[in-house]
């Protein structure tokens, strides 16, 4: 072999603290085989057995920081590596070498820890990330939507007889929920949409207190009350000239109390409540007559 292929390095191998003590022998001559095949520009890479014993032997608990190798270049090609003296350089006291760990490990790689724990650990991870998620939602306060109620009917069911023009014709108890608290008022409309001349008006109300939260049947509100199309200023019940009605009651929200003169009609308040609404729910009862008796029927 020429003396002109051979070259002597001193190769770093401090990254080898990283590496778990199972792994660092190992790790150790892959490091050097890789400075040879960059420095020697080639892949025929031959460690000299006693090398490789050297670095095994001392390598998994304590491995050298440093190694002072000798590489010769065949007439074959390859590159053989081979310590450059005796012994390798001497190496770092457990102490000592703990202190350096600890200065160049992550926290978490201080303590190596064995494969089967690094599943267990990971498998853990997993089953705590859905928990995270699941106490996130929790922390987030649920929207409670505004809703209005009857003990009388639920929605879509039968309104009695004591609320229409059959009966008694007062208005029928309700529960109002959910109110926004930057609510200024609220307003109700009642209407039936399955008149024969289409939509026929039946209550309208407004600028109600927005910590008003329950009308008794019959109630005299205390607030504004519109035209409905009996042509009066009140509650006027379901008066159906035929078949099953559905009839609306409609809640809004407002952001403010409306400057609507007392017998407005329902068009007028829907544009006065026009960029003022800040939630609204309805809920649906239906009526067919029962009997004959002379109402005024819808027209």
């Amino acid at each position: 072999m020429s003396q002109e292929l051979e070259r002597v390095y001193t190769i770093n191998l401090g990254k080898v603290l990283l590496t778990r003590d199972n792994q660092r022998a190992k790790r150790a001559i892959n490091m050097i085989r890789e400075f040879a095949q960059h420095h020697m520009k080639t892949d025929q890479i031959k460690i000299e057995e006693d090398l490789s014993h050297q670095i095994w032997q001392r390598g998994i608990k304590h491995p050298p920081r440093k190694i002072r190798v000798k590489m010769t270049k065949s007439d074959e090609g390859f590159v053989l590596i081979s310590p450059y003296e005796e012994e390798m350089k001497e190496a770092v006291s457990p102490e000592k070498e703990k202190e350096m760990e600890q200065k160049i490990k992550p926290e978490e790689e201080i303590e190596p820890k064995s494969e089967k724990e690094t599943e267990e650990e990971d498998i853990s991870k997993e089953t705590k990330k859905p928990k995270k998620e699941i106490k996130k939602k929790k922390e987030t306060p649920q929207k409670i939507s505004l809703k209005i109620t009857s003990e009388d009917f639920v929605d879509k069911g039968k309104i009695s007889q004591e609320f229409t023009c059959d009966g008694e014709n007062i208005s029928p108890p309700l529960t109002f929920s959910g109110i926004p608290s930057q609510s200024k008022s609220l307003a109700l409309i009642m209407d039936d949409p399955d008149a024969p001349k289409g939509t026929f008006v039946h209550w309208v109300v407004w600028n109600i207190a927005p910590d008003k939260t329950s009308l008794e049947k019959g109630e005299k509100i205390k607030a504004m009350i519109g035209k409905n199309d009996f042509g009066k200023a009140k509650y006027g019940g379901p008066c159906p000239p035929s078949g099953i009605h559905k009839y609306f009651f409609k809640l809004y929200a407002l952001d403010s109390l409306l400057d609507l003169s007392k017998g407005s009609t329902k068009k007028e308040l829907e544009k006065a409540m026009t960029g003022h609404i800040i939630e609204q729910a309805s809920l649906v009862g239906k009526y067919s007559r029962i009997s004959s008796k002379k109402a005024k029927a819808e027209k």
